[in-house]
């Protein structure tokens, strides 16, 4: 990517502990808990036309990622809700990539906890996994030798940013040259790529996993798969 793409792909508002600077202008303190720790939790949006896509939702589920956790939010409810929206105003963009982060905010020495909790919403341009092409013509999958991690280590509905073993079966799928991955359990079991829900293709009807929407071990929470099973059963049942 050019510094020109860079830029444009950054271009967008960030606030961090009460203050707005431009996204491309954004910094935290390398001794900050998420960057020494990954003690993070976070949640993403998607700004279209102008309007934020089930805010109270990804917002209530930030929140329960937060607390479980155990980082305490600086602001919550009605007024979080009030912070992204201006935070995505402020951006002056029509298609957004929201996000909110918590951290359990920057140390007092690498070796010491932090009692001073970091949170940080930006908006920059929207962006696809993808190019338009390959939504059209489908990608490549791999089921990499790494597991999902299982809910007695971190739940998987605790959104946060330990990847590490996201990031290593993305190493597996580029040296296969493939796309991307679809994850597996203990189990065996289908749980989801590296940050998206799967869901079955049956004739003209998009299904989404069950187990996914029961609560199970080893998956995302996904608002986009209560938004499916909604349709789903609305064109089963009526």
């Amino acid at each position: 990517m050019s510094m020109d793409a860079m830029a444009n792909a950054l271009a967008g508002m960030a606030w961090i502990d009460g203050e707005f600077v431009p996204a491309d202008q954004a910094k935290v303190s390398i001794f900050d808990s998420g960057f020494m720790g990954g003690v993070s939790a976070f949640d993403t949006l998607a700004c279209w036309e102008g309007g934020l896509f089930k805010l109270r939702q990804h917002r209530e589920r930030f929140e329960r990622s937060a607390h479980a956790a155990m980082i305490p939010l600086r602001c919550s409810g009605a007024e979080l809700d009030a912070l992204i929206i201006e935070t995505t105003r402020r951006s002056g963009l029509r298609h957004a990539y929201v996000q909110a982060i918590a951290t359990r905010g920057r140390r007092p020495s690498p070796s010491m906890p932090s009692h001073e909790p970091t949170l940080i919403v930006y908006a920059i341009p929207y962006l696809s996994l993808w190019p338009e092409e390959k939504a059209e013509s489908g990608i490549s999958l791999v089921i990499p030798s790494i597991r999902q991690w299982p809910a007695s280590v971190i739940d998987a509905k605790v959104k946060n940013f330990n990847r590490m073993h996201s990031h290593l079966a993305r190493m597996e799928a580029d040296l296969a040259g493939a796309d991307d991955v679809v994850l597996l359990d203990d189990r065996g079991l289908l749980t989801e790529s590296r940050g998206a829900n799967v869901f079955l293709v049956r004739g003209d009807l998009t299904i989404p996993l069950f187990h996914q929407l029961l609560g199970e071990r080893a998956v995302i929470e996904g608002d986009y798969n209560i938004h499916w099973l909604e349709k789903w059963l609305a064109a089963t049942y009526g």
